[in-house]
């Protein structure tokens, strides 16, 4: 049992970041194989999400060589099963196009001025450790689905944590996904007193 899902996570190893791998992956418990059904147990709901949505398609592909069928994939994030939980094989999937404009939000123009947002904070310069994880992953889903998942995301941590460098990193993805955004950028103190002039001024 575990060397068919072992072998199945090799396949992944070798085609994504190390990082990625670490974070996403890694965690991910085959606590069963059957006939036709597989049984895998993630730390967290959002993880076992992440996981089906953007890797379990090329686990599939290695685990149909293994096993010569294409099997049901059952979740147990708490460990006990709940068909809910359950993701139907996908379909073969062709090579991922260049990201295209997230749907339901309305193109821009640029801004004329230059951006306050840090080029070389980014996603794949951030360090990501057991304390952050959580807000990583969140921060990604923000960029991956702005304005429609963890809408508002509020980040809270200490001093040099990486709050701000996860807060630009969003912002360079979602210009990188859409380069013809406009992405605001500004402090508290900014963003109240131009909140409170704009209430006043109706």
């Amino acid at each position: 049992m575990s060397r068919i899902w072992d072998n199945a996570l090799a396949t992944l190893e070798d085609c994504i970041k190390p990082h990625e791998y670490e974070l996403w992956c890694r965690p991910i418990v085959c606590t069963g194989i059957s006939d036709d059904e597989i049984t895998l147990q993630a730390p967290n709901a959002y993880l076992r999400t992440y996981f089906s949505l953007n890797y379990l398609p090329l686990v599939y592909d290695r685990l149909e060589t293994e096993l010569k069928r294409r099997p049901r994939v059952t979740f147990q994030p708490d460990g006990a099963p709940a068909a809910s939980d359950e993701v139907e094989p996908p379909p073969a999937l062709p090579a991922a196009p260049a990201p295209a404009p997230t749907p339901g939000l309305e193109a821009v123009e640029p801004p004329a001025g230059p951006s306050d947002v840090v080029p070389h904070y980014t996603f794949d310069t951030f360090v990501v450790g057991p304390s952050n994880q959580l807000a990583h992953a969140a921060a990604r889903a923000v960029a991956e689905h702005p304005a429609t998942k963890w809408n508002p995301l509020y980040i809270y941590g200490g001093v040099g944590l990486g709050k701000t460098h996860l807060l630009m990193a969003i912002a360079n993805e979602i210009l990188r996904r859409n380069p013809g955004w406009r992405v605001s950028y500004v402090s508290t103190e900014r963003f109240v007193n131009e909140s409170i002039a704009a209430i006043q001024s109706h």
